[in-house]
């Protein structure tokens, strides 16, 4: 989850406090019903750290996320985790996502460069550092693609663990 919330804290509020308008500008493209995708990397900090990328797209909030063999579903309520390898859904509660409220994270993301397309930061939470790095930040038609998982085509060999 921590991973979730980094990634679209970086997406959606890494614009430095002189570029008012550019996050008043990506906050209104995410609630006027437009999907946004883009393709992500990072590095998290510490000891070992800790690579990951993926692709991303949003729109509200509902989200699906691409990443190292997994891929995460929300539909602003509910969020299913799909190891489709190891043939494994995790369902969770999802109704608390930082796309509810945005402006409540811009005090984690340090050290912005953001040109409309790409953007670089760090974020800092939880004693935690994180750099980020998202490219192709760009709107892309309605698929008609749902971002819930549907469970019900699933053969026995699949595990389900709903935690709702």
């Amino acid at each position: 989850m921590k991973r979730l919330t980094a990634i679209i804290a970086a997406v959606l509020l890494c614009c430095p406090a002189w570029a008012q308008k550019g996050l008043d500008d990506v906050i209104a493209l995410l609630q006027s019903g437009d999907r946004v995708s883009c393709s992500y990397s990072y590095t998290l900090r510490g000891n070992v750290p800790v690579k990951g990328s993926g692709i991303a797209t949003i729109c509200g909030a509902c989200y699906h996320i691409s990443e190292n063999g997994l891929d995460t579903w929300c539909d602003g309520s509910t969020v299913w985790t799909v190891d489709s390898e190891a043939r494994e859904v995790i369902v969770s509660e999802g109704g608390n996502s930082i796309l509810a409220n945005p402006g409540a994270y811009r005090s984690i993301v340090q050290d912005l460069r953001f040109d409309g397309h790409s953007l670089s930061c760090t974020i800092e939470s939880q004693g935690s550092e994180m750099d980020f790095r998202a490219s192709g930040i760009t709107t892309v038609p309605d698929s008609g693609e749902s971002f819930a998982f549907d469970t019900s085509g699933l053969d026995k060999s699949w595990i389900i663990t709903d935690l709702r």
